[in-house]
């Protein structure tokens, strides 16, 4: 959800400042496509795919570092804006420590003697 809200506040709207997308403001439209990507990655955890996991530990290593830092160097966000950025950042640290957890958590499961 945090995608969505930093791309509306960012000005990915009709008749906001991103509007139309064009060559120079295409950076603010990616958190529409990093959110839907996160939708599919939480769809394909909650169906079981332990191989989710790995993908959702990696997304969030790249969004920790991502979200805060694009709009810095592109310059393209408000202060609210770069507040919601930063609270998907700290979203993402607690995104990965869980998955993290709950990969260790299955791992140990199937390892145990008592689950054979």
């Amino acid at each position: 959800m945090l995608f969505f809200v930093g791309g509306l506040l960012d000005g990915v709207y009709p008749g906001g400042r991103a509007w139309p997308p064009e060559a120079g403001n295409g950076a603010p439209w990616i958190a529409y496509a990093f959110g839907v990507m996160e939708l599919l990655l939480a769809a394909l955890i909650a169906r079981g795919r332990d191989w989710a996991f790995f993908i959702a530990i990696g997304i969030s290593a790249f969004f920790i570092l991502e979200r805060p830092l694009a709009p810095l160097m592109v310059n393209y966000t408000t202060l609210p804006g770069y507040l919601v950025h930063f609270l998907t950042a700290v979203a993402q640290v607690l995104t990965m420590f869980s998955a993290l957890r709950v990969f260790r958590l299955l791992r140990s499961y199937l390892e145990s003697p008592s689950s054979a």
